[in-house]
């Protein structure tokens, strides 16, 4: 009994840390004006004239506008053109094990396993560009929110040469490394595998916000050096807060349930 109140009161502490982040999330969404690109560039370009040199330039700014890369990545599974990409295949395992019975007998039973044989993430800094002007967006350590673009469940075991289509695309296994995958152990059957990817992909709108500086010779917004955020979403700043504001909601009837609850179990084990 003491052990399951442990438990919530250890839940509610991790939903009170969820609930703090998420209200410190939308804090700075909300007291950080949106900057325009050209706005942002002319107001370094003053200070460096101003300062003699470059380099002294650094605050939180939020930008809105479009994606664009010169040179872009291609997204392993479904070729799509973007700055940020994570792909990841899973297999489903149904694993046949032994176990004794209240007796002492021994039973074959099955149950099902996931396994990852195959993962990747790749990201490249990337322009944000509005209607003014663009500035460099180095994603690296990003609270990032890419958008899924394939999730698709191929049951039975996979062979290298064989076609997978997902909508109306497709590609043939073979440019995967089957060979060197994990095989299940005797007696297990896979059930199939789980392709997902999600990506952050090019002329879509992105909300970005993080610290605008020009320490590295060129204007761009990075992860805070101290104190802030660093964003980098596919959802508008009305989708953002809308989501926080529910996330918190939850977060907060989560920790005072399971608050109560622990509370509730831990006293009654001590008095009973």
């Amino acid at each position: 009994m003491v052990y399951a109140g442990m438990f919530f009161l250890v839940f509610a502490a991790i939903l009170f840390f969820v609930k703090r982040s998420e209200e410190e999330k939308l804090g700075y969404i909300k007291a950080i004006e949106t900057s325009n690109c050209r706005d942002l560039i002319e107001e370094v370009k003053a200070i460096t004239e101003r300062m003699g040199k470059g380099g002294s330039f650094r605050r939180l700014v939020e930008l809105k506008g479009v994606i664009k890369c010169d040179n872009p990545l291609t997204s392993e599974v479904a070729k799509q053109k973007c700055v940020y990409y994570t792909m990841s295949v899973t297999r489903q395992i149904e694993e046949t094990y032994e176990e004794k019975d209240a007796q002492g007998k021994v039973e074959r039973k099955t149950r099902k396993k996931t396994d990852t044989v195959a993962s990747n993430t790749q990201s490249l800094p990337f322009y944000v560009e509005d209607n003014t002007g663009k500035v460099l967006v180095n994603p690296n350590g990003a609270e990032l929110d890419p958008v899924r673009i394939i999730d698709k469940f191929e049951p039975g075991e996979m062979n290298a040469g064989r076609t997978i289509t997902f909508g109306d695309f497709s590609f043939n296994t073979s440019g995967f490394n089957f060979g060197s995958w994990v095989q299940p152990q005797a007696g297990n059957r896979t059930l199939g595998y789980n392709f997902t990817e999600s990506v952050l992909p090019l002329e879509r709108k992105v909300y970005v916000l993080g610290e605008a500086s020009d320490a590295d010779g060129e204007l761009v917004i990075k992860a805070p050096k101290d104190k802030g955020r660093f964003i980098v979403s596919l959802k508008s700043e009305e989708e953002l807060m809308a989501s926080g504001a529910a996330s918190i909601k939850f977060a907060t009837m989560g920790m005072i349930v399971s608050g109560l609850l622990g509370l509730g179990l831990v006293i009654y084990s001590f008095i009973r």
